[in-house]
């Protein structure tokens, strides 16, 4: 390990700032104990270590203040399929569920409340005669949008419970169903933290409107 961090130190580093930083560790582990002690196996070099447990490491009042002692991770299945054209996205509750998540939440250090999946049949739903025109009829007749009022009672049912659950100090953690569950999930967040960032990570934007999408996906 001497030998390597002496070749390094030797290469032209820009404004010597790396060379002198790996001599003055060479030196350090030449002539006496380090100055971080070594890392347990699978830990890394002892510098931003990643903990195997999250909550573990932190009592949360940092990382989770708006969420009540003990933390507890509230699922909410949104089995959502109207935003969009293809079948199959209602599984995906199930299928998450039944790959670990729970177990996997619960290994971080959280309290798992499973809720049952949000009922989006049409029946349940309770739509509005199509006569005379509403809302819903309007956006899908002048802008094409795929299922409005279908996507748009969902959404509020959504809504509703995410807002409710972070009013009890817990953690929703919503599970879809095809994009259009963002609608609900996203005015429950801001109607319950106003102040709250986004972090959209998408292999596209799915963050339409029923006036702007060119597919009339929602």
């Amino acid at each position: 390990m001497l030998k390597l961090t002496r070749n390094l130190a030797r290469r032209k580093w820009p404004c010597g700032t790396l060379r002198a930083r790996i001599a003055h560790r060479s030196m350090a582990t030449s002539s006496g104990p380090p100055e971080n002690p070594p890392s347990p196996p699978g830990r890394g070099l002892g510098y931003g270590n990643v903990m195997d447990q999250m909550l573990s490491s932190t009592d949360g009042r940092n990382l989770f203040r708006f969420t009540k002692s003990p933390h507890t991770c509230s699922i909410i299945g949104a089995p959502m399929t109207y935003g969009q054209p293809f079948a199959g996205t209602d599984s995906g509750p199930a299928m998450l569920r039944d790959g670990g998540l729970r177990e996997m939440l619960s290994n971080l250090g959280w309290r798992v409340e499973d809720l049952p999946d949000l009922n989006f049949d049409p029946d349940a739903l309770q739509l509005q005669p199509s006569s005379p025109p509403t809302v819903f009829s309007k956006l899908e007749t002048s802008f094409k949008a795929k299922n409005a009022e279908l996507v748009g009672r969902g959404s509020e049912k959504i809504y509703e419970l995410v807002l409710e659950k972070f009013q009890a100090g817990s953690f929703p953690l919503i599970l879809g169903g095809d994009h259009s569950i963002a609608i609900g999930s996203l005015a429950g967040v801001l109607s319950a933290h106003p102040d709250v960032g986004v972090l959209w990570i998408d292999a596209h934007t799915d963050i339409n409107t029923p006036f702007i999408s060119g597919s009339g996906n929602m």
